[in-house]
């Protein structure tokens, strides 16, 4: 399966992406995790969209520099395309080369095995209703 990576500046500029994360962001307001859908439509997201034009996978941040921590809002793959959120992250690290940050903070969906793999792989650590992610993590192999 090909799939397309779209940069946006802000997650409402994308109503399939939009849509896309509102839908996998029920999964935590069902498991009673969240009161609220936990991406931000007026952050920036990277997206991946399956041949069909469907979102399968996103990463919706924010960035606190006076704080330096980066807000990861919510991320999230399909379990119909496990290399979607794989691919996400890594354009994701690759935007974020610079490293000025000392903290992640990170919602991330682990309905699935996909996303319950990168939890394993990046070293989530959980926080309270979220996840605190090593800076080391975000360095590329």
């Amino acid at each position: 399966m090909s799939l397309r990576l779209e940069h946006v500046t802000k997650l409402a500029h994308s109503k399939e992406g939009l849509r896309a994360a509102y839908a996998a962001g029920v999964d935590h307001q069902q498991n009673g995790w969240l009161r609220y859908p936990p991406c931000k439509w007026d952050h920036p997201a990277i997206l991946a969209f399956d041949e069909s034009g469907t979102c399968v996978g996103g990463i919706n941040w924010g960035e606190d520099h006076d704080d330096r921590t980066l807000t990861i809002t919510f991320a999230w793959g399909s379990p119909t395309a496990p290399a979607a959120f794989a691919a996400v992250l890594s354009r994701f690290r690759k935007t974020h080369l610079n490293g000025w940050f000392t903290e992640i903070h990170f919602t991330i969906s682990t309905h699935n095995e996909a996303m319950q793999k990168a939890v394993k792989v990046l070293g989530l650590v959980p926080r309270a209703f979220t996840f605190e992610m090593p800076v080391k993590a975000m360095a590329r192999s």
